[in-house]
């Protein structure tokens, strides 16, 4: 974090001072320990996750052809949104024909 905040300092001729509240662990070389440890437990469900929409994906493709590939995204794209609160901004929709 103190490479990229203080790259970014350097380049608008800035100074930034770092003070480290909780410090990161003396095993974790760049601070990503807290990371790994958020998302370590989630690895087998989003593996799950990434298989699914890759044998979905490969399906519509070998019944539908060339057309299975949009289709796949618009599918996913849509009930994805749909299910996890996502909201989609009203430039993104095309315009009523």
């Amino acid at each position: 974090m103190k490479t990229l905040v203080g790259a970014y300092a350097h380049g608008a001729d800035e100074r930034v001072t770092i003070e480290d509240v909780v410090p990161p662990a003396h095993y974790g070389a760049r601070g990503l320990t807290g990371f790994y440890v958020a998302f370590g437990p989630l690895v087998f469900t989003l593996t799950v996750l990434a298989g699914g929409t890759a044998f979905t994906t490969k399906s519509l493709r070998t019944h539908l052809g060339p057309v299975g590939l949009p289709v796949a995204t618009l599918v996913l794209r849509t009930v994805g949104n749909a299910t996890s609160g996502a909201t989609i901004g009203v430039d993104l929709p095309p315009t009523a024909a």
